[in-house]
């Protein structure tokens, strides 16, 4: 994990994130505490207590959570399986985790439970520790941390929709809709949650019940033709009242049929302090998309709160996330990790054991139980967020992008020198870069953002190259390009080299918007068959300058790129003189003595050595009888330069 990248964003992020006056409330269509209007940005705890297959890459043979815990147990026993799962709560949030969402960026969490780590099954209800125990550490962290937590009914007893991966429901088994017994389970769970935060103002409110998609009225399975909604109003009333009776602060938050978006018979409003949820995923990011729900807070004089959101590319999250600010409604988005993701802040490296299992799931040999087992293990400690990989590129899609539009560098690139394709500015599309599709706005499924899924979540389609061993731009299309702010070290000329794959094509560069060379791509044996393309020989001043590499004519992969002196390109063709002596001042020779040079020559000589990559080895005077040292060189040619005469010496 990138320590200063954090302590970078933390400092540039300062004042959105603070600690709340005092209980949050519904006023008007605003949400508010004891100092006025709020703006929350908060993150879903998607994974922690409730596990859904998509985020774990189990969903092609178990979606809910339950189905991965039978697979588990038939494989490694029910012990060891939990085991696993109490050390996956234990790892997968701490103290750490909360302090680091505080310094990109949120001041809220929305916590999903799973009812079955809080009560047993069945009535009369008996209540178990562990949910209520591990609520209590997130508010006490949260509150630490300037933060709120809002609790999130995510796995009502029995489930409370047909998309049963959500709710880890199942079909053998009634559903909250179907069975009284759980609707009272449901609405004593939230009475006794309420009773314990009543007075705990670092919990901003409870969301009744995430994402029901039932249909009640005989027309569709997921309830999005439902006109009354009945039950669904009822018990949102009955758990309302049940708060009241203990809990006359915390604001109570709702959710409609649908998928929670769906209001038809759900309101007027019951509550003086209610607010209304909606989700969104993979829809137009403009107002307009979300006019229905304008009309509700509208109508009736309602604070709105997207509850959930994600799953898109960055240039999807940038678009949305500024419409919302824009349009004053308050946001949480989903979710905080995941196994080997791009899409969300946070990603989980997976193990052997981990993708023996899943493989088996999908229809593989059975694995060793000790080898999954073994990985369960291994899974349990990557979970710290120390051992996962934080999505930067996400973070400053969802903070600082949505305020500027500036790009940012990736890394610190000096030149002369060298550095990976994918490691383009950090920016939007038509900022730091463009490709033909960054985002998916027609439905899950409609368009693919990223066709490689890897490294980062722009549209710039990106895969691993195990020839080159690193990562590549791929799928190229002629108007896409590419922006890297570089440093350069001293004014010279200079060739750009690109390691290229593929039919062929062409590259133009530009150098702060100027056009300044062109890379011819010459076809390769294959896609995976790498070669140097390069350009002639072009100045760059020194200082920070953009390069943009365009897209004119694709038909080929683009991996590493390097910038090297003009006098050093004749390295790439073979058309450097041989080895010769170097005199200056009186006769001398290098002589290689170990991975270095020995100077022959009897008088001290001014050199300056480079190495094929153009970084410098040695500037300055060399005694006679002096040694170059060059561990550090990379392999290939060396660059000596006396005086004003240059010579290409092999690299010992």
């Amino acid at each position: 994990m990138d320590l200063k990248w954090i302590m970078v964003v933390a400092a540039t992020l300062a004042g959105s994130v603070g600690a709340f006056q005092g209980y949050l409330r519904a006023e008007g269509r605003t949400i508010r505490d004891d100092a006025g209007r709020v703006h929350l940005r908060g993150i879903g705890l998607g994974g922690w207590m409730l596990q859904e297959g998509y985020m774990i890459g189990t969903a092609g043979f178990a979606g809910t959570q339950h189905e991965v815990r039978a697979r588990l147990e038939s494989l490694v026993g029910v012990e060891r399986t939990e085991v696993f799962y109490q050390g996956w709560r234990d790892s997968f949030l701490v103290r750490e985790d909360v302090d680091s969402l505080a310094a990109w960026g949120f001041n809220s969490v929305r916590l999903p439970m799973h009812w079955n780590l809080y009560m047993d099954s069945g009535l009369p209800v008996r209540w178990k520790e562990e949910g209520f125990r591990r609520t209590d550490s997130l508010v006490a962290w949260c509150k630490a941390a300037g933060m709120v937590v809002f609790l999130d009914l995510h796995a009502a007893p029995g489930g409370q929709g047909h998309d049963r991966n959500i709710s880890d429901g199942a079909p053998a088994v009634p559903s909250l809709w179907e069975d009284a017994d759980k609707r009272t389970m449901a609405v004593a769970l939230w009475r006794r949650l309420a009773e314990r935060y009543a007075g705990e103002a670092s919990v901003g409110g409870y969301d009744l019940l995430n994402e029901t998609n039932w249909g009640f009225e005989g027309k569709a399975d997921n309830g999005c033709a439902d006109e009354t909604n009945a039950p669904l109003r009822a018990l949102q009333v009955d758990i309302t009242r049940a708060i009241r009776e203990v809990d006359p602060h915390h604001m109570v938050i709702i959710e409609g049929n649908c998928w929670g978006n769906s209001y038809s018979g759900i309101l007027p409003p019951w509550d003086d302090n209610l607010v209304v949820s909606f989700h969104k995923y993979w829809n137009p990011t403009d107002a307009g998309s979300i006019n229905p729900l304008f009309q509700i807070r509208d109508t009736w004089n309602v604070p709105l709160w997207l509850g959930e959101s994600g799953e898109n590319g960055n240039e999807w999250f940038r678009q949305t996330l500024r419409m919302l600010e824009t349009e004053g409604v308050d946001w949480s988005w989903w979710p905080y990790k995941k196994i080997e993701s791009v899409v969300g802040p946070v990603s989980v490296s997976t193990t052997g054991g981990w993708e023996a299992f899943r493989t088996w799931g999908d229809g593989g040999a059975r694995p060793d139980p000790e080898l999954v087992a073994s990985g369960l293990e291994q899974l349990v400690a990557n979970l710290r967020l120390g051992r996962c990989r934080v999505r930067r590129d996400v973070l400053d899609a969802m903070f600082r992008q949505v305020r500027e539009d500036s790009a940012l560098p990736w890394r610190a690139i000096h030149l002369p020198g060298a550095w990976g394709a994918e490691e383009y500015d950090l920016g939007a599309d038509g900022v730091a870069y463009h490709d033909a599709v960054s985002l998916e706005t027609d439905g899950a499924g409609s368009a693919t953002w990223n066709e490689g899924w890897v490294f980062r979540n722009d549209g710039v389609d990106l895969q691993w190259s195990k020839e080159e061993g690193t990562w590549n731009v791929g799928w190229t299309e002629p108007g896409e390009w590419l922006r890297y702010t570089v440093e350069v070290d001293s004014t010279a000329d200079f060739v750009l080299v690109a390691r290229v794959a593929g039919p062929g094509g062409r590259m133009d560069v530009s150098v702060d918007g100027v056009p300044s060379a062109t890379v011819p791509v010459t076809p390769t044996a294959g896609w995976t068959t790498w070669a140097d393309a390069r350009t002639g020989a072009f100045r760059l001043d020194s200082g920070r300058r953009v390069l943009r590499l365009s897209m004119l004519e694709s038909g080929f992969n683009l991996a590493g790129l390097r910038v090297v002196p003009a006098t050093v390109a004749c390295i790439e063709d073979g058309k450097c003189p041989a080895s010769a002596p170097v005199r200056e001042g009186g006769a001398g020779r290098l002589v290689r003595e170990g991975r270095g040079w020995r100077w022959t020559g009897v008088d001290a000589t001014e050199m300056e050595v480079r190495d094929v990559v153009g970084r410098v080895l040695h500037r300055g005077v060399v005694s006679a009888g002096g040694r170059i040292p060059l561990e550090g060189a990379a392999r290939g040619m060396i660059l000596v330069r006396v005086g004003e005469r240059s010579k290409m010496v092999a690299a010992p």
